[in-house]
């Protein structure tokens, strides 16, 4: 593909998708794509064989996710281009003379060597990560965060604390945990209650009636970079219990918008559900409304300026409009 601008010098940032489907990662990969076009980089997500129609670009056509084979021989030493954690190790992109960063929104899905000398740099959703790639690899580039958000849309209105006994829901999908959701489910039954747990997909719109029929949800999983069911469930008035996985640590704060345990420790998460049997007690109230207040902090003008701080310093800023 040759380049459709050759006077032009600023680089394109190309991010690499290597999931099928309409997943989590997937999305965050499109919204970075669409924040970066708003500030004036040119920024395409590009598929590496057949991807599926998805709706997160307003103005999606058959081209926006272009095939990656046809970008990569146009590739200048000046581009960008954005590698996921699964395909962070492929040895066949080491062929390519641009500038590589890596992008960890999960650390159980790294594909390989993590961040070895041919990436210059790497993005991740929450500061906890920092740390954690500093002590898991030998990496001692730049690691900037570009948090995800949750959309307006997604808000569900106000409601009071539950005032019998708690509708509580768990989720068990993904292979993000060991069984916990499975355990706490059945000794919250063998406690009186009746939780509903989810093991199979659903659409994000079942998901979100999902929290908001429900009044607690417990967050079992881990070890995400920054987990968006816990957003979802501050938006919606559902009360989280559980695990932060990492990067929840950046915005769940036990006793201020969330009960926060240890990643794994699911017996006192559930004896903290089983306590309200009878119905809420004077701190589910402030909780829902710091947890509501921090799904608004974690909003798309957040991540976009987030994103304009991270490529502003290590790209440069974007070219100047044409007039």
């Amino acid at each position: 593909m040759s380049d459709p601008n050759p006077s032009s010098s600023a680089p394109r940032i190309l991010y690499l998708s290597e999931w099928r489907g309409e997943s989590g990662g997937i999305k965050v990969l499109y919204d970075h794509v669409a924040a970066l076009r708003t500030l004036g980089y040119e920024a395409l997500l590009a598929a590496r064989g057949e991807f599926p129609r998805c709706e997160w670009f307003d103005d999606h056509t058959a081209e926006a996710t272009p095939s990656f084979d046809l970008l990569a021989d146009g590739l200048r030493p000046t581009d960008v281009l954005v590698v996921p954690e699964i395909a962070i190790g492929h040895t066949d992109l080491q062929q390519f003379d641009c500038r590589k960063f890596g992008i960890v929104q999960n650390p159980k899905f790294l594909g390989g060597p993590m961040l070895d000398a041919d990436y210059e740099a790497a993005i991740v959703p929450s500061h906890p990560l920092i740390d954690w790639l500093r002590e898991a690899s030998p990496f001692t580039g730049p690691i900037r965060v570009c948090p995800s958000f949750i959309e307006d849309r997604w808000f569900g209105p106000e409601r009071e604390p539950f005032q019998g006994p708690p509708r509580v829901l768990l989720t068990a999908r993904d292979g993000k945990h060991h069984g916990e959701p499975f355990f706490a489910a059945g000794a919250l039954a063998f406690a009186g209650l009746q939780p509903t747990l989810i093991t199979d997909g659903c659409s994000r719109e079942e998901f979100i009636e999902n929290f908001r029929g429900h009044d607690i949800y417990m967050h079992l999983s881990y070890p995400e970079g920054l987990p968006m069911p816990p957003f979802e469930s501050f938006a919606n008035g559902c009360l989280v219990v559980g695990f932060a996985g990492i990067g929840g640590l950046e915005y769940m704060q036990h006793g201020k918008n969330s009960l926060v345990f240890p990643d794994g420790d699911w017996l006192p998460a559930v004896h903290a559900v089983a306590a309200w049997k009878d119905g809420a007690d004077e701190r589910v109230a402030p909780m829902l409304a710091a947890g509501r207040a921090t799904a608004r902090h974690f909003n798309w003008e957040h991540m976009r300026v987030r994103l304009a701080e991270a490529f502003g310093e290590l790209v440069g800023p974007p070219p100047a409009p044409k007039t």
